[in-house]
């Protein structure tokens, strides 16, 4: 469903590279915080549920436990489901929006040296950020040194002819090439 949404976008001659949303390790807490709303109930039901304030602990999970995940975890579930960003083979799509969606660009001509910043957890996990030119940064990038050598080899290659931009991002390991 992702590719297909960036599909749409593409121009005459465009190859859609990559697209991806961020690592996985974003909804980690959010989905913690998800299993802990589910079995907080079943425990205490379990557990306490005989004791006096058992009900009144059974009374407070299944009340405040939908309103602190829909507080603490749907959001950033949310975030991560509809923020998602393309690499194609004139410039970098960034989607956001479920409702109304948004796209934003940068063209990779203007890329002249993207920046990539990695944190100790971002090295265990093989993320990182990007610094596009101007403002623009994709955060928790995963595999984020290939995304870097791709963008900087496309920026490079801008010159190059469908073909022989084809044929490169071939050799750097990319097969699945959609064009419109």
């Amino acid at each position: 469903m992702l590719r297909r949404s960036y599909r749409r976008r593409l121009i005459k001659d465009e190859l859609l590279v990559k697209c991806n949303h961020q690592h996985w390790r974003v909804i980690t807490l959010p989905l913690s915080c998800t299993l802990l709303v589910l079995a907080a109930p079943v425990v205490i039901a379990a557990t306490v549920l005989d004791r006096p304030w058992g009900r009144v602990l059974f009374g407070l999970a299944v009340v405040v436990g939908p309103v602190l995940w829909v507080w603490r975890a749907l959001a950033p579930l949310a975030r991560w489901y509809t923020e998602s960003f393309a690499v194609t083979s004139r410039r970098v799509l960034f989607r956001e929006g479920i409702v109304r969606r948004r796209y934003h660009q940068i063209d990779l001509v203007g890329v002249t040296n993207p920046e990539l910043e990695r944190s100790g957890w971002d090295l265990l996990f093989g993320t990182g950020t990007l610094h596009l030119s101007g403002d623009r940064l994709m955060r928790q990038v995963p595999r984020v040194a290939r995304i870097e050598r791709l963008i900087t080899q496309l920026a490079a290659n801008q010159t190059k002819d469908f073909m022989e931009l084809s044929r490169l991002l071939k050799s750097m390991g990319y097969s699945k090439l959609t064009t419109k």
